[in-house]
């Protein structure tokens, strides 16, 4: 892969996980606090499943580690929330498989 493909794949997911992180202060830290607890609680779960979704949308486009960081997530039902579990769980099916290219120098058929 080229290096430009590699770090454009970066900063896409960078890109990604900083909106999300940026998106959970807001919401859960700073609306909370000024006053809007109740309206943050109420949307909650909805906002979970759209980052999952999109989680998932990038995922299966990404592949690679990325797809098996969701999958892992799959599994830690003791640390994410349902709403967010749920929507991953669609990754174990989606994903195309990856095809590998044999190095050269591996000196192996």
């Amino acid at each position: 892969m080229k290096a430009s493909h590699l770090r454009a794949r970066y900063r896409r997911i960078m890109v990604f996980f900083t909106l999300v992180t940026l998106n959970f202060i807001l919401w859960e830290i700073i609306l909370s606090r000024i006053g809007f607890r109740g309206l943050a609680a109420r949307t909650r779960a909805k906002r979970y499943r759209k980052v999952a979704a999109r989680f998932r949308v990038l995922a299966i486009q990404m592949g690679g580690v990325i797809d098996q960081g969701g999958q892992f997530f799959i599994l830690r039902l003791d640390v994410l929330p349902v709403e967010i579990t749920q929507e991953l769980a669609g990754l174990q099916d989606e994903v195309p498989p990856e095809k590998f290219r044999r190095h050269p120098s591996s000196g192996r058929d």
